[in-house]
């Protein structure tokens, strides 16, 4: 993924059967999402206090991405596990 990039992002529908038989499913999530630079400082909310950080080292990696979700305008983190990638255009 390449910052200023648009991509359609897709988790597969899954399903398996818990301990007691049951089937769990789980439909498949879609998101079109744009890379954004990753910030410098990050909110950190523990539910009581708030702090901002320096961005810490696991978001440093190349597993995390910053983006923004083009369908409701909203900033988060990402990570493309278990998700296909295609490019926007």
């Amino acid at each position: 993924m390449q910052i200023g990039q648009k991509y359609i992002a897709v988790s597969p529908a899954t399903s398996f059967d818990d301990v007691d038989g049951s089937l769990v499913e789980f439909p498949e999530k879609r998101l079109q999402l744009e890379v954004l630079p990753k910030p410098e400082k990050v909110l950190v909310d523990d539910g009581e206090i708030s702090t901002i950080e320096s961005l810490p080292a696991h978001l440093k990696s190349e597993d995390w991405y910053f983006v923004r979700n083009l369908d409701t305008g909203r900033r988060h983190w990402f990570t493309p596990l278990d998700y296909k990638l295609t490019l926007l255009e």
